[in-house]
C-alpha cells in the first residue's frame, strides 16, 4: 500500500495565479491579443476539464508549480537567443512542457513559438492583455 497525499487548496490557487501571470506578463511579449485568445481557446495552461482545479497529489502539484515558473524564467530572459543555441537549456524547456502535458496541463508550444518579441513586431497597437503602465483611481 502507498499513501500519496492530495494536492492542497493553496497550491491549485498558486497553480491558478502562475497560469493567470503567464497570460498577463509572458504571452504579451511574443503573442499578439488575437493570438493570446486563440491560445486560450485552444485551452492551453487548462486542466482537460477547461477549469483551474487541478486534483493530483502534493508532488505532482508541486512539479506542475515549478515546470511553469522554469518556463517563465526561460521565456522572460533578455537573451532568449542563447536558449536555442544551447541543447542544455531547450531540452529544459522542453522537458518542462512535457511534464506539464503529462500531469494535465494542456501545452503545445516549444520554444520555437517564443522566437519573436511583441515589441519587435511592426504592429504596435494597445493589446488586451498586457499588464497597463497605470491605474485610474476615483
Amino acid at each position: 500500500m502507498k499513501v500519496v497525499f492530495s494536492s492542497t487548496i493553496e497550491q491549485e490557487q498558486e497553480i491558478c495565479d502562475l497560469v493567470t501571470e503567464f497570460y498577463d506578463s509572458v504571452f504579451p511579449r511574443y503573442f499578439s491579443d488575437k493570438e493570446i485568445r486563440h491560445l486560450a481557446e485552444l485551452g492551453v495552461l487548462q486542466t482537460p476539464s477547461k477549469n483551474f482545479s487541478y486534483f493530483g497529489t502534493l508532488k505532482e502539484a508541486y512539479q506542475v508549480m515549478t515546470s511553469i515558473q522554469v518556463i517563465m524564467s526561460i521565456l522572460e530572459t533578455k537573451d532568449l537567443q542563447s536558449y536555442r543555441i544551447n541543447p542544455k537549456n531547450e531540452e529544459l524547456f522542453l522537458h518542462n512542457a512535457r511534464l506539464l502535458n503529462d500531469y494535465g496541463l494542456f501545452f503545445p508550444l516549444n520554444l520555437e513559438h517564443f522566437t519573436v518579441l511583441q515589441e519587435e513586431r511592426a504592429d504596435k497597437s494597445f493589446y488586451l492583455y498586457t499588464e497597463a503602465a497605470n491605474q485610474l483611481l476615483i
